[in-house]
């Protein structure tokens, strides 16, 4: 249980450290994650607006695993997210609600 709580306890430190190198122009953001198959539901991660969103995207499956082996997509507000663009370019805010999507092989 230890051990467990080590970990998480490791993840956080490394969103806290990554959150403080805020630079001049950037922004705080915390975008929230849902799944189509409900097993995400509200899971929220704090970034900035200048992260790509496959960088986002590999965390969310280090939480989510059983998504690695998914052909998947995300949308946010009706519009299909571009995974090696800005979460700026992508026009995600604070507060986003982004749906991860299975494609049905």
């Amino acid at each position: 249980m230890q051990n467990i709580i080590n970990i998480e306890n490791d993840k956080i430190n490394k969103l806290k450290s990554k959150l403080k190198n805020i630079q001049a122009g950037e922004e705080k953001l915390e975008i929230s994650f849902m799944s189509c198959d409900q097993i995400i539901n509200n899971f929220i991660v704090p970034c900035k607006d200048s992260d790509l969103f496959v960088r986002i995207e590999e965390n969310l499956y280090d939480e989510f695993s059983e998504y690695k082996e998914k052909v998947t997509y995300f949308m946010v507000d009706g519009n299909k997210i571009k995974r090696f663009k800005t979460l700026k370019e992508n026009n995600i805010k604070s507060g986003s609600i982004i749906m991860l999507n299975i494609i049905d092989e």
